[in-house]
């Protein structure tokens, strides 16, 4: 019976939201470029934050194809080293660039830009979560918190054994990277959903979606979400930034500013976590 009357109230608030959507195209579009830089601020700032990332996953695919010989030599080590450098260089560099860019008006915006940057955050920080996990946590319990601790102490072992044991020290230092990418991919996510409620206003511009997101995110934080709860969630946050997009005539030259500098932000604090990770395996 709750079933139900939750597949009927989403029903009908989606309904209104399409009439809304139909018969108030230019209301919404007014709106839409007041509102808009709330979701390309969050897509960019966590965007930023998972550079170093992508640096990590690069770096230990890369180490894949050293021949075994090198990966046991010292010389892997200097390798090591000088991908630690480059990193900590370029997530310097880009932000500078990102900035110079942006007061010499060359950060050039449209439509696809936005696009690509928003869906690939609403896409890979909510609606693969919502639909891979089977509980979405923000806090961390006494029982996460003891995983926690016995995944640090295993990987430290395991990598301890590939390095003084096998010898084999790109595999170690894999090992570690993917352990900081594993941290900061899980610190992006529950940033992400904390900031949901703050995203949550970027779709009152239709009340009764932003009604039905409210609710849904509600049901999926206490554990109560069935599959019309992440249908709504999926449906809202893929169509609404689709919607406005595919109705602004034209893309404020004020949305530059917060499309670089949430950006740089999220680099900044990637390396206020990080940094000194990276700095300790330069000392060794």
């Amino acid at each position: 019976m709750r079933k139900n009357k939750i597949y009927l109230v989403y029903t009908i608030l989606m309904v209104t939201s399409i009439i809304i959507m139909i018969y108030f195209e230019n209301t919404l579009q007014a709106v839409s470029i007041i509102l808009l830089p709330i979701i390309v601020s969050i897509a960019r700032f966590i965007g930023g934050i998972g550079l170093i990332g992508l640096f990590f996953a690069g770096i230990t695919y890369f180490f894949r194809f050293i021949p075994q010989d090198y990966r046991k030599s010292k010389i892997s080590m200097l390798l090591v080293r000088l991908f630690i450098i480059i990193i900590l260089a370029l997530c310097i560099m880009l932000p500078i660039v990102e900035i110079i860019n942006l007061f010499t008006n060359r950060v050039a915006l449209n439509v696809q830009n936005l696009m690509t940057g928003i869906f690939s955050f609403i896409i890979f920080m909510y609606i693969v979560p919502l639909w891979k996990r089977k509980k979405i946590k923000l806090k961390e319990d006494l029982i996460l918190r003891i995983k926690k601790i016995l995944g640090s102490l295993w990987i430290k072992i395991k990598k301890s054994y590939y390095y003084y044991i096998v010898r084999d020290y790109l595999k170690a230092y894999s090992i570690e990277f993917l352990y900081l990418k594993s941290r900061l991919d899980e610190y992006r996510f529950r940033l992400s959903w904390m900031l949901l409620p703050i995203l949550i206003i970027f779709l009152t511009s239709i009340p009764p979606l932003a009604l039905a997101v409210a609710i849904a995110v509600y049901r999926v934080l206490t554990n109560r979400a069935n599959i019309a709860d992440k249908i709504m969630i999926s449906f809202s946050l893929i169509i609404t930034p689709l919607y406005w997009l595919l109705i602004i005539k034209e893309i404020p030259t004020y949305l530059s500013l917060f499309w670089s500098l949430s950006y740089v932000l999220g680099v900044f604090l990637s390396l206020v976590l990080f940094g000194d990770a990276l700095l300790d395996i330069l000392r060794k």
